[in-house]
């Protein structure tokens, strides 16, 4: 089974019942958007790039080209949508369905007093988060060059967005590992799967009680959600990172740890936490390129326990994502799902149950999400921030550096979840991150309420702007 149809299946066999299935980029921009710009460089996308004239086929289960005419018919439907803002409301209960629209679609919002803010719409089953970020940095090429402006380089160059250290793994895909070392890469992976899926069945046994803030709640399945976006700035993000380098971390380590702290706060009776870390799989699967339909994603099920460590426990968890266990997880379940029918309606039948019915694997606290750090010079130069996320029926964090700022966000189902409830525990996280501090600082910054509301989407800002 081509593993990008996995991940794909899970979104198209749960998007029923979460009443979305698609990554939401809001781009807040620095100055008013063109509208002729905004509609012109919609339809072109499409021209310069042939496979996102394409919709989910429940038939063969995949991808497929669509035909001139049923096309055109979408394309048009899309098209006549931009310009109309869109409300908080609409945004997040808007929902079409992957067999019956495009995977490449642009809403607007014009707050009053506030910047505008282009919103982008790419179905989770076609793309992954990086691979998004491609798309709309596309996307942003199209829009300068159409537009004059001067910055970037134009999107005949080929251009890759800089997506951190990780960028490199998809500058030049084929040539990055012969395919002997390709290869013993991937049966590593799938050695110290089968390791880490023993080890972790054994010792979830020994410990029942999971933290679950949706309270065993069975799913509505109404579609109701509400996001949280938090942004840190310049100096914070960069002391954060200094830290993370010199104790040997990453940035995703620091925030995972602070975050199971603070979850551990909320119920005391309980003493494990189940969370999910999503990997793209193209550092493996490096024949695969960034705009290819699919959704490359392996999630690392991970867990740890009150009792422990958590920092300890927390490393170990991301050394196994450097040995490669989300490609050897995602191969063996390939291998096991051999009918794809039975393992859609196996997604659809999860999303109806409680999370704790979904124990062992599935019954996650929160999945965390880090794209790393985004670098666009168009981007930079028209966008002030970034905020990312995804309906799913668990708490999702999303994280990323953009502009030397840290961004954090997390979307959850309120008929689940307590907003209340969930945005102070990541406000908690979010405090004690910010009380580190690099060798040479002596004093860490304290929360300081903004005295207005700076976008649409609900912000807590780090300290003052820095902009």
């Amino acid at each position: 089974m081509d593993l990008g149809k996995l991940g794909s299946y899970y979104i198209v066999g749960s998007e029923d019942a979460l009443q979305g299935n698609e990554i939401i980029t809001r781009t807040y921009w620095r100055q008013p958007y063109s509208s002729t710009a905004l509609l012109a460089t919609f339809k072109k996308i499409f021209q310069l790039h042939p496979q996102l004239k394409s919709t989910w086929s429940n038939e063969t289960l995949e991808w497929q080209p669509l035909e001139d005419s049923k096309f055109e018919i979408l394309l048009e439907k899309e098209a006549s949508k931009i310009l109309k803002p869109i409300s908080e409301e609409e945004l997040l209960t808007q929902f079409e369905p992957s067999s019956s629209s495009l995977p490449f679609r642009i809403r607007v919002f014009k707050p009053d007093q506030q910047p505008d803010e282009v919103i982008f719409l790419i179905n989770h089953a076609f793309a992954n988060g990086l691979s998004s970020v491609h798309w709309i940095s596309r996307w942003f090429e199209m829009y300068a060059n159409y537009s004059g402006l001067s910055v970037g380089v134009s999107a005949s160059a080929g251009r890759e967005p800089h997506l951190g250290a990780l960028s490199k793994r998809y500058q030049n895909p084929s040539g990055r590992y012969s395919t002997s070392r390709t290869l013993l890469k991937k049966l590593r992976g799938i050695l110290w799967a089968v390791i880490y899926l023993i080890r972790f069945t054994i010792r979830v046994r020994k410990h029942p009680t999971t933290i679950d803030l949706s309270r065993g709640q069975i799913p509505k399945l109404e579609g109701k959600y509400a996001t949280r976006s938090f942004l840190l700035d310049t100096d914070t993000t960069q002391r954060l990172i200094e830290f993370a380098k010199n104790s040997d971390q990453s940035l995703g380590e620091l925030i995972c740890i602070e975050l199971i702290g603070a979850l551990f706060q909320t119920q005391s009776n309980r003493d494990r936490i189940c969370f999910s870390i999503p990997a793209d799989l193209r550092n493996t699967l490096t024949q695969i390129p960034l705009d290819a339909p699919g959704n490359y994603t392996s999630s690392l099920i991970a867990q740890t326990f009150r009792t422990e460590n958590t920092r300890l426990s927390v490393q170990q968890t991301f050394r196994w994502l450097r040995r490669n266990t989300p490609y050897g997880i995602v191969q063996i379940f390939s291998w096991l799902a051999a009918n794809p029918q039975k393992l859609l309606e196996h997604f659809k039948q999860q999303t109806r149950k409680p999370l704790p019915q979904r124990a062992p694997f599935e019954d996650f606290t929160f999945a965390l999400s880090n794209l790393g750090v985004i670098q666009d010079p168009v981007m930079e130069e028209l966008l002030s921030r970034i905020s990312m996320y995804t309906k799913t029926q668990t708490l999702f964090v999303g994280a990323f550096t953009f502009s030397g700022r840290l961004s954090i966000d997390i979307c959850l189902s309120t008929d689940l979840f307590s907003e209340d409830e969930c945005s102070l525990t990541l406000k908690r996280a979010i405090q004690a991150l910010t009380s580190y501090k690099a060798p040479e600082t002596s004093t860490a910054p304290k929360i300081i309420k903004p005295s207005a509301v700076t976008s649409s989407l609900p912000t807590t800002y780090l300290n003052p702007p820095s902009d």
